[in-house]
Order: C-alpha cells, then sequence, then structure tokens
C-alpha cells in the first residue's frame, strides 16, 4: 500500500513531465498547484477565492489590498500516509494605502522512491527522490471605489517554478490574474464578493532537460463570497463558492463504465464541460463554510464534488496569531495540514 501512495505521488509530480512532454499543451501541466493550498484554504475546498487573502497559487492576488495589517506564515502538510509533503513560507503586506504585495516560496517533496531495474531486482532497492520549488510573487491594487461601500480590486501573480523528477529537470514560468469586486453593508453588518481568476494567463511555459516542453492551458474560475456577523451569538460566518474552469481546461476529471460483447467492464475517461453540461457548475464545484466565534475560534467545512474538508482555527494575541489545521478526505489515505501565522501593522 505505502509503495503504491508513493507511485501515486511520484506521478502527481511527473504526469506533466515526461510521459506528455511531447504534446505541445496539456491538461496537468499545472496539476501540483492545489497541493499549496494553506490550511485554511484547504478546509473551506478551496472555495474562498472571493473572500480570502492568500499568497499561495489559486489565491487571488486581486484580494491583497483587502487587509492592511502585513501577515507572515509557516506550514506543512503530510499527504497519503508520509508518501510526500508540502510546506510553505510565505508574506503578504501593503505597500500604500491602495496596492499590496506578496512572496511565497513552495515546496514539494517525494522521497523514498524505490527504483527498479526491468530486468534484475536487487536485494536492496535504491531510492531516489523527486521535488518540486515554486516561487510566486503577487500584486494587488485597488483599482476603483464605486461608492463607500464597493470596491473594485485588481491583481496579477508571477509563478516560477522547479521540478525535479529522477532523470529530469523542468523549469516553468507563468501568470495568474483576477479580479474582486468587494461589497460592504454596513447597515446590516455583512460583505459580499465577486471574484474572478484566471490562471496561466498567458499559459504556463514548462521546459524539460532532453529538449522537452510544454504549457498548461488557461483556466477561468469564478468565485462569491458573503460573510454576516451575528452579534447575538458573539461570531460571524461566510460561505464560499468557485466554479469549475469556465473554459473547460481540466482534463479528465470523471470516469464511467462500459462493458463490451465478452461483458468486460473498462472505465472510459469523460471530459467535462460546463458549455454542454451547465449542471456541472453546481455538481462539481467547490463550496465552503466557516463560522468564527468570538474571533477565537473557527470552524471550517468543504465539499469538492467528491471529497469532504474540515479544519479549524485559533486566534490569540488579539487576533495577531494564529494556528489552523486541515483534514482532506481522499480515497487514498487523509491528508493533514498544519500552519502558524502572525499579523501586524
Amino acid at each position: 500500500m505505502h509503495a503504491k501512495l508513493k507511485s501515486t505521488a511520484l506521478v502527481v509530480l511527473c504526469v506533466s513531465g515526461c510521459l506528455w512532454a511531447e504534446v505541445t499543451g496539456n491538461y496537468y501541466a499545472d496539476e501540483n498547484q492545489e497541493l499549496f493550498l494553506m490550511p485554511k484554504s484547504a478546509a473551506l475546498g478551496g472555495a474562498d477565492m472571493a473572500l480570502g487573502r492568500s499568497s499561495q497559487p489559486l489565491g487571488n492576488p486581486a484580494n491583497l489590498p483587502t487587509d492592511s495589517l502585513r501577515d507572515v506564515s509557516l506550514s506543512y502538510a503530510n499527504y497519503y500516509q508520509n508518501s510526500f509533503s508540502t510546506s510553505a513560507a510565505s508574506y503578504m503586506g501593503p505597500i500604500d494605502d491602495r496596492s499590496a504585495i506578496s512572496v511565497s516560496v513552495s515546496y514539494f517533496l517525494v522521497p523514498g522512491i524505490e527504483i527498479y531495474s526491468d530486468t534484475v531486482i536487487p536485494a536492496n532497492v535504491p531510492t531516489a527522490s523527486a521535488s518540486d520549488i515554486l516561487l510566486r510573487v503577487g500584486y494587488g491594487i485597488t483599482a476603483l471605489r464605486l461608492s463607500n461601500s464597493a470596491v473594485l480590486n485588481a491583481g496579477a501573480a508571477i509563478n516560477a517554478e522547479r521540478r525535479g523528477l529522477i532523470d529530469y529537470t523542468g523549469y516553468a514560468i507563468g501568470a495568474d490574474g483576477g479580479a474582486n469586486l468587494l461589497l460592504d453593508f454596513k447597515q446590516i453588518a455583512s460583505k459580499a464578493a465577486v471574484g474572478l481568476m484566471i490562471q496561466n494567463l498567458t499559459t504556463s511555459y514548462i521546459r524539460w532537460s532532453g529538449d522537452y516542453q510544454e504549457y498548461a492551458y488557461p483556466h477561468v474560475f469564478l468565485g462569491l463570497g458573503w460573510q454576516q456577523d451575528i452579534p447575538y451569538l458573539y461570531g460571524k460566518y461566510s460561505l464560499h463558492y468557485v466554479s469549475p474552469d469556465l473554459l473547460g481546461n481540466e482534463g479528465v476529471n470523471s470516469t464511467t463504465s462500459e462493458t463490451d460483447s465478452s461483458g468486460n467492464t473498462t472505465s472510459v475517461p469523460i471530459y467535462k464541460s460546463i458549455m454542454s453540461n451547465p449542471s456541472l457548475l453546481f455538481s462539481d464545484a467547490r463550496w465552503g463554510a466557516e463560522y468564527t466565534i468570538m474571533k477565537t475560534v473557527s470552524l471550517r467545512v468543504g465539499y469538492t464534488g467528491s471529497n469532504v474538508s474540515f479544519g479549524g482555527g485559533v486566534h490569540f494575541l488579539r487576533n495577531r496569531a494564529s494556528i489552523d489545521f486541515a483534514y482532506l478526505e481522499n480515497d487514498l489515505a487523509p491528508t493533514y495540514k498544519l500552519s502558524v501565522n502572525y499579523r501586524w501593522n
């Protein structure tokens, strides 16, 4: 079981490498970016694109100016019974009263991959490791104040990545863009947000050793968020939604079973597209909900169409420091994520 999980981890890292390298563009070159979600976002199923402020991949850079505090975070995640892990360090902070910047470095490690010969199985199987290092720099600005309660933000981010497989090394560069309309309804103590994010704005180009090269297709996501204070319960809740890729560039995201004339059943891949099936906007969307009690304890849950995630956070030092945790359900084995955060003026 453990060896199978190791193999799965390696496939996650290299599915866009040697196996697909002769294809000009493919659906999976950026598939591993979801692994770098911070615990808070991961517990919400990655659905907090409209209201969440994050320096990580899949975070909307347009949300960076929505908070005037500086934020530094350290995170660690253990996937599938120690099959592989991710860790990250990030910073977010204002430049002035209209703009903000973020910097994050993420590391993905698959240790102890067993290497077998085609002809001989040695008594002591040698092992190797594969890794991924991703640097992301984001910038966001308040583009337009429509009124005292409506603000339009815009942002962009640059991603630089080094992927080290056992026999190949790849270098990637790409850009993301985003926009966010934030509505503050002070009279009812609530906020609403509509976000739009474009991943791989100019595609994401990867060049591998051995003259392999490829790019990832663009993705467009729509996010919605609602936050409501509940003074008589000393808390607040928020609801989150992110659509599947509006361009349909997420590749094979489902399978169906077919039986031939001999009675043999095989799995057939399905490429889902909301253009041909609008119901996917609900069934394949990301959903999340959070409830915070007295600005001290947060409870979170998320749903991604097939898997459920849970998590929570504890806030202290007048909400300047926090510890966040996430548990992600998976058919292989569960994933655990942990982060520590500190905020200051």
